[in-house]
């Protein structure tokens, strides 16, 4: 399966980069958009960008169909447990959802969690005639297909990590974007004022959130989640080089109480104009851009994450729309998650500084001329495609995965030992594959 997820991600990432330019295509056909009026669907998705740039459409969908959406945008860590709960006890009103495929691909398929879209999307009674399925990149189409060929949902969004910079103060004080580790570990310590309530850096520090950093710090250093007999290795020299680094930087030039900080946080405080550099997904950008929201419109730099001793990645991740298995109004679901996904919303998307996987909209020229996002935004994108890297392993308890190695960071930031931390983590994730991939070993 490892080798399958990689062959498609090179894919995805040869055909963004080809394909990268910037498309609109109306509602077509004499499609019955009204044959669902009167129902009634509930949505739950996690707090995002994506989302945002959907949510205000919502009365076009619900005067296009008939259909009333209640649609729960929840902050992302109450949503996937909210996700799991619903889900795990058969709810029958939880209808569609944000997937985050990172996270939840295979553990919800596996689970029998997650309606297949296969006979839906040849449907042309349920699928509108314009939503062009092949217009995604055959690498997302792939990604949104399990092993067996199972599609389990649609692709709303693609997100590679870069490096987001105060460019107006690295200039004003002449400091170089840094392109190595160290490098940025010195402009950190240059520019920390905390006195004043500016700090060096600001990324994750909250359990489970905090994890994709680290993760993308541990293949910079040279490591990687399984040794070649594929046993975990998390607790190699790698690892604890990338633990060390990263604590480092947060409790020396951090703003206090990070521990706490999803990407809320961290994009808020950066957005409020109190750090010079934030790490995390290209997706956060465009609140940065929005003269409503932010004090750093047109003071944002935009690069790529520097690089460790072992090379340069951009650890990438994604979410979709997923039906539930347990809906009693699947079709009714799927003409939203069509809808949220067609050429006009994945345009929308785009331009709230997100990254999208449909040829249209990459090759749409009003993309470039009515994006908030400058130049640098778009060829840092383009840059990331190129070093993209799954951020997390590909097993199906991600999320046990992602608590266990967070709370190891969390205590790393408190000044614990990143070996002695590491090497408790390490046994955890053996324990926790023996128990949900028995087989793994055999």
């Amino acid at each position: 399966m490892r080798v399958c997820i990689k062959k498609y991600f090179a894919l995805l990432v040869v055909g963004l980069i080809v394909l990268l330019g910037t498309g609109v295509v109306a509602y077509a056909g004499n499609f019955n958009w009204q044959r669902f009026a009167g129902q009634k669907i509930r949505i739950i998705a996690d707090r995002h960008p994506a989302a945002d740039a959907i949510i205000p459409h919502i009365p076009e969908f619900e005067k296009l169909t008939g259909i009333k959406v209640e649609y729960e945008e929840l902050p992302e860590i109450q949503a996937r447990q909210k996700k799991v709960i619903e889900l795990a006890s058969r709810s029958a009103t939880l209808d569609a959802f944000v997937t985050a495929w990172h996270v939840e691909k295979k553990g919800f398929y596996d689970a029998g969690w997650v309606e297949p879209l296969n006979d839906y999307l040849k449907d042309p009674t349920l699928t509108p005639p314009d939503y062009d399925w092949e217009d995604f990149t055959e690498a997302v189409r792939n990604i949104c297909t399990q092993p067996d060929g199972t599609i389990t949902f649609l692709m709303q969004q693609i997100d590679p990590w870069i490096l987001y910079y105060r460019k107006d103060i690295f200039q004003e004080k002449g400091i170089a974007i840094p392109q190595t580790l160290d490098e940025m570990e010195q402009v950190a310590k240059k520019l920390n004022d905390p006195a004043n309530d500016f700090y060096g850096v600001v990324y994750r520090g909250l359990k489970y959130a905090n994890t994709p950093v680290w993760c993308i710090l541990l293949f910079e250093y040279g490591g990687d989640f399984f040794d070649k007999n594929g046993y975990p290795a998390i607790n190699s020299p790698a690892g604890v080089k990338a633990l060390d680094w990263y604590a480092r930087m947060l409790r020396n030039y951090g703003p206090p109480g990070v521990t706490n900080f999803n990407w809320y946080e961290a994009s808020s405080t950066f957005m409020s104009g109190r750090a010079a550099m934030y790490f995390d997904g290209i997706g956060f950008a465009g609140q940065f851009e929005n003269p409503k929201k932010s004090r750093v419109v047109g003071k944002t730099g935009y690069t790529l994450f520097p690089a460790g001793p072992a090379g340069r990645y951009a650890g990438t991740f994604g979410g979709g729309y997923s039906i539930s298995r347990y809906s009693g109004k699947k079709k009714a679901a799927y003409l939203f998650i069509t809808w949220a996904t067609n050429k006009e919303n994945t345009l929308r998307v785009a331009l709230n500084g997100v990254g999208t996987g449909r040829v249209s909209v990459l090759q749409n020229p009003d993309y470039v001329k009515k994006s908030p996002m400058p130049p640098d935004w778009r060829q840092t994108f383009i840059d990331a495609l190129k070093i993209a890297r799954l951020g997390l392993p590909e097993i199906a308890a991600v999320g046990e995965f992602r608590d266990l190695v967070g709370a190891a960071l969390v205590k790393a930031i408190e000044g614990g030992d990143p070996k002695t931390l590491l090497d408790k983590a390490n046994e955890d994730f053996r324990q926790l594959l023996l128990r949900t991939e028995p087989d793994r070993y055999r």
